[in-house]
């Protein structure tokens, strides 16, 4: 009796785990899908790529998944008071108002006489970020700026060199 609810239990098992799937399409059997070669190819008439080695890309495909920002701020309205500069990726904007996650912060800079002049490195995920002007005199309300990167993306990747944000 013990040995026939084993084997009970061994076949629901393996039933389970696929061992029973005879299906002869390969998703259903979760053999991966064949990579075809180079972009413009259709899969009928690339060939099937077995090994990462034998993958090719156009000579101007650029690996990288991150880019660098250059940052220049001059504000006259930031000479009055010493302040901090931030420069965050992850946040929300609720009309004129920002959620940010500070701890995202890219950047997080002094001010010198109003003035910053840097540099950030962005994953190539960010479509855009959030400036924030802190002021050491509470009297004085922080300042917030969206910046959208996309259009400097697209400039990049066709090598019209570093995408920059410039607030003044």
């Amino acid at each position: 009796m013990k040995s026939l609810m084993t084997l009970a239990s061994l076949t629901l098992l393996l039933t389970a785990c696929g061992a029973g799937n005879t299906s002869s399409d390969p998703s259903s059997t979760g053999a991966p899908a064949p990579v075809t070669g180079p972009t413009g190819q259709s899969s009928d008439t690339a060939p099937a790529v077995e090994h990462t080695v034998d993958l090719r890309s156009s000579t101007d495909f650029n690996f990288s998944s991150s880019r660098a920002m250059a940052i220049a701020f001059d504000a006259a309205d930031a000479t009055t008071s010493a302040g901090m500069l931030s420069f965050c990726t992850v946040y929300t904007r609720s009309g004129d108002s920002f959620d940010i996650d500070y701890d995202s912060c890219a950047v997080q800079a002094s001010l010198v006489n109003g003035v910053y002049s840097g540099s950030m490195k962005l994953t190539n995920d960010k479509s855009s970020v959030v400036g924030v002007v802190w002021f050491k005199d509470k009297a004085i309300p922080s300042v917030y700026k969206e910046f959208s990167l996309e259009v400097g993306v697209k400039l990049v990747r066709r090598g019209a060199g570093p995408q920059s944000i410039v607030w003044r």
